[in-house]
């Protein structure tokens, strides 16, 4: 299976020269309070965005309760969407589009493509279309995101289970057979 994480900079880079946008990013969380970004592209020679989100200090706990429950936060200059503007403050954007990638009621990372420049065009045509891309691989990095912690969370238990110094056995419930 491919690391979907290094597919993402080519998905982002098709998307913003398609829309003509300026970067694309992937913030993932630390299960709580903090947004690492994860993976980006940019058409521009440098990157601006932050590398981390503090959503604690950024953003009021109605603000994350919001983008818990939104299918994608859309916002360009001008538009009254205070959760859009804010965010698009925070990544230094003039249009925004992102995507929450959410369960459980946890928000696991944000997905999205976002503009500096002042004069941008964005048709409601090519918002549906731009979160229809986005979504279909926004479920591709939940997949990923589960199987990393799944993979975490399996070598945490044997470790524990490794350094107890008790021996334990497992057996088939219907046939006693030890299996390991």
């Amino acid at each position: 299976a491919q690391d979907v994480y290094a597919i993402i900079p080519g998905v982002l880079q098709d998307l913003c020269k398609y829309l003509d946008f300026g970067y694309g990013f992937l913030y993932l969380s630390d299960y709580k309070r903090y947004f690492t970004l994860k993976s980006w592209y940019s058409v521009f020679e440098e990157r601006r965005l932050p590398d981390n989100l503090d959503m604690i200090q950024q953003f009021y706990a109605d603000e994350v309760a919001q983008l818990t429950n939104t299918k994608y936060v859309y916002y360009k200059d001008g538009m009254d969407e205070p959760l859009g503007k804010k965010t698009a403050g925070l990544l230094g954007a003039r249009a925004l589009l992102m995507l929450p990638l959410t369960s459980g009621g946890d928000i696991h990372a944000l997905l999205g493509i976002a503009d500096r420049r002042a004069q941008h065009r964005v048709a409601d045509e090519n918002v549906n279309f731009s979160y229809a891309v986005l979504s279909t691989l926004a479920s591709n990095i939940k997949q990923q995101i589960y199987s990393d912690r799944i993979q975490t969370t399996q070598k945490a238990l044997e470790s524990i289970v490794d350094n107890m110094g008790v021996d334990i056995y497992v057996n088939d419930f219907n046939t006693h057979e030890i299996l390991y």
